[in-house]
């Protein structure tokens, strides 16, 4: 089951534009050409995040080190996760046009 974005609570969650399911955001991203159609995240505290993007074949893991003893000195924000993921996504190029890459 997946709650759509616009039924999220908080409501301070819904401008995210991700619906969630399963303990995982995904996007409600419909057109199958879309480099985010499937896609899904988690998100953990201090700015980890892992996000599975199929029509990539894709897998993206942020890890910021939040120390062993308490909060890291500065967190990675889900807006921040999300700049950097649309440019890795950008930088991925069209799936349907790459070609195997070497060692």
């Amino acid at each position: 089951m997946v709650t759509p974005p616009a039924e999220v609570n908080p409501a301070s969650y819904r401008q995210r534009g991700l619906g969630f399911g399963s303990q995982w955001w995904v996007w409600p991203e419909s057109d199958p050409i879309n480099p985010y159609a499937g896609a899904y995240t988690y998100r953990a505290d201090w700015g980890q995040f892992l996000t599975v993007l199929p029509r990539l074949e894709m897998v993206v893991a942020h890890q910021r080190f939040a120390g062993w003893y308490g909060r890291p000195d500065r967190s990675v924000t889900a807006r921040e996760y999300l700049e950097l993921l649309n440019r890795i996504v950008a930088a991925a190029g069209d799936p349907g046009t790459r070609t195997a890459g070497g060692p």
